[in-house]
């Protein structure tokens, strides 16, 4: 059974069918040519076969003609005296000795100017209503073509019926007529001789005349008759003297070829059957048939040979391509494929290549899935720390916030004792007397506010060590964001050229028709995890992008909280002073009354001073607290950023081992 699918039964059924039209076309054409060749030759040959007739035609006339001059330019007929008994019979013997020399002239015969005739046979007629020579057209005919040998129409005798013709010249004496001498010529023997001519097999020449009555005629019974030309193509026939056509007459088609005597204007045509013809041209046609049929058998055997051939070569890359579609690398075209010089070698070759070149890319692509896979974990990890990293950062900020609400609360505190100082200076005019009793409840005092005053300036280094470790975990947390940065950067590149690998394949696979529709799919698959993987990458390079604005603004908050810590540091130091002066100024109060007063001016001079003091360093403790709500809010989104590049270099790392997976489906070793 023949598979009308296979290209090994097309290529068989084009070839065979190509040649067998080829050859079906030449057969036809040859037999044309043939056919062509063959109508022309019957044509030539019949064309010569009337000319010929026409020639024996004018032998004829001409002989008949030779004898009618012969006998007008005798003297006998010139000086004949039809009442002198030896006139008559010189005429009479020169007549009957001319229709004894040629078996065709059935009489021949003289009349005067009178209508007086005298026959061969010495019978004389007188002209009378039944007869007149002088009334017959030969008689007319010569006498209006005065020296001329004339010719009249063939008409059927009435006594012999035979088919006559009358040759007639007009007899002159010293330049006179004097009569006409004229002879009746049978055509008899003429039908005879023209009716054992044949042209081809079973056709035959006739002859009509200029009328296309039938005067010669191989069938006796159709003298007489109009010719069947007459009927189609008279008109045509008379406007040429001589041609060739075919023509159907009772429903048979014929070939004709005729020409035209010149001396009567009658029409000498030969005919034949065309089937004769085409019956001639059988041979040829059969002869032909049998070499298209032996060609096509040929070419049928040249084409089972050329398919068989061709289909192991095809047989032997559907193998192949159907590895590579199942993504089995492997195989390898035969050398003497690959060597050939033709279309299948070519062919060969370009499969060859493109086996080799998807072997390369699965490759490739295996590499570089296992280095996407490291950098995902690697990402993954650093993403741990910086979590980690930012929790820490969330606990010291909180911590920070703590100790500035502590360092409110203190300073709230030392705003209410700078106002009982305040009180107790505005009442020492007025209380100098318990001077001493004041005296030692303002060391007291003093004491205790120089406690207060301590416990803010180690509140302050705290502050200040809790700010250092701020700004050391913000300036880490930069250089953290710094490196997964690069490490993006490296899995959009990564991912770029992934992408460019896989719309490579693409474009292979389509190259190969079917056979690469199932790594279409593949190279699709790995397409998109690039894209997914650029699209992450994006994102994570965003949140890196703002968690490094934030980290760069903790920094620079962090370095002010530090100047501004240095500064309140600097007014402990300086209240620290102030309180030690009053110490003194108390213990030298007992000693040194007179001095009070300006002691005391000197005390709300310094009261003041440190109460502003006191309202800068609450204002810089306010912004503390300020800055620090806005690092712990900072540092939560964050700790909110790193949980998304962490959560998205799961996703790479779940994607990588996913075409890790894939790729590993494909067998190239």
């Amino acid at each position: 059974m023949f598979n009308f699918k296979s290209i090994k039964t097309k290529l068989i059924l084009i070839i065979s069918a190509t040649t067998a039209v080829l050859l079906c076309v030449l057969g036809i054409s040859i037999y044309e040519k043939s056919y062509g060749i063959l109508y022309e030759k019957f044509q030539n040959s019949s064309e010569q076969i009337v000319i010929n007739v026409n020639g024996s035609i004018n032998k004829f006339l001409n002989g008949m003609e030779s004898q009618t001059k012969v006998i007008a330019n005798s003297s006998v007929l010139k000086n004949l005296d039809i009442n002198n008994d030896g006139s008559r019979s010189s005429a009479v013997e020169l007549l009957k000795n001319t229709k004894d020399s040629n078996e065709n002239m059935v009489s021949v015969y003289f009349a005067d100017l009178s209508g007086m005739r005298i026959n061969m046979d010495g019978n004389i007629r007188q002209p009378s209503k039944e007869y007149d020579a002088r009334q017959r057209t030969w008689y007319k005919d010569a006498m209006n073509k005065k020296g001329q040998v004339v010719w009249t129409d063939p008409y059927k005798d009435v006594n012999t019926s035979q088919i006559m013709i009358t040759v007639a010249k007009t007899v002159e004496k010293d330049g006179n007529v004097v009569g006409v001498a004229a002879i009746d010529v049978s055509l008899k023997n003429l039908s005879k001789d023209i009716a054992s001519i044949k042209v081809g097999n079973t056709g035959y020449v006739c002859i009509t005349n200029k009328e296309g009555t039938i005067i010669v005629h191989p069938d006796f019974n159709q003298v007489g008759k109009e010719s069947e030309l007459k009927k189609s193509n008279w008109d045509y026939i008379n406007s040429n003297k001589t041609n060739y056509f075919k023509n159907t007459y009772n429903g048979v088609e014929r070939l004709y070829a005729y020409t035209t005597n010149e001396k009567n204007s009658w029409k000498i045509v030969g005919t034949a059957k065309n089937a004769e013809f085409v019956s001639d041209t059988s041979g040829i046609r059969k002869f032909i048939f049998c070499l298209v049929v032996i060609g096509i058998v040929i070419s049928i055997i040249v084409s089972i040979l050329i398919g068989n051939s061709a289909y192991k070569i095809l047989k032997k890359l559907k193998v192949i391509v159907g590895k590579v579609g199942e993504g089995d690398f492997t195989y390898s075209i035969p050398e003497k494929f690959l060597n050939r010089n033709d279309e299948f070698g070519k062919i060969s070759n370009y499969v060859q290549s493109m086996n080799m070149n998807i072997k390369k890319l699965v490759e490739d692509v295996k590499k570089n899935s296992s280095n996407v896979e490291q950098q995902a974990e690697g990402l993954n990890a650093i993403s741990e720390e910086i979590s980690a990293s930012s929790q820490e950062v969330s606990a010291v900020v909180q911590d920070l916030a703590k100790s500035a609400e502590g360092q409110q609360k203190y300073i709230d505190n030392m705003f209410n004792l700078l106002e009982n100082v305040n009180k107790h200076m505005e009442n020492i005019n007025d209380k100098l007397n318990s001077v001493k009793v004041s005296t030692g409840n303002a060391v007291n005092k003093v004491d205790l506010g120089k406690n207060e005053v301590n416990s803010l300036k180690k509140a302050i280094v705290t502050v200040d060590s809790s700010f250092t470790v701020v700004y050391d975990k913000a300036y880490k947390l930069n250089e953290s964001i710094i490196k997964v940065r690069e490490i993006t950067d490296v899995i959009a590149q990564i991912a770029e050229q992934t992408d460019l690998l896989a719309l490579n394949a693409a474009i292979e696979s389509a190259r190969a028709g079917e056979a690469g529709k199932g790594f279409s799919v593949v190279a699709e698959e790995i397409r998109n995890l690039a894209e997914e993987s650029q699209d992450s990458a994006k994102k994570i390079s965003d949140l890196i992008n703002y968690i490094n604005s934030d980290s760069n603004e903790v920094i620079v908050n962090s370095k002010k909280a530090e100047e501004s810590i240095n500064e309140q540091n600097i007014v402990a130091e300086n209240m620290v002073k102030s309180f030690e002066m009053i110490v003194d100024s108390i213990e030298e109060i007992e000693p040194l009354v007179d001095k009070t007063f300006t002691s005391v001016n000197s005390t709300i001079q310094s009261r003041k001073e440190f109460t502003d003091s006191m309202n800068q360093f609450g204002n810089l403790i306010r912004n503390t607290a300020t800055s620090t709500e806005e690092i712990a809010a900072s540092t939560e989104e964050v700790s909110a950023s790193i949980q998304e590049v962490a959560s998205s270099a799961e996703n790479l790392n779940s994607t990588s081992k996913n075409l890790i997976n894939v790729v590993n489906k494909f067998k190239v070793e």
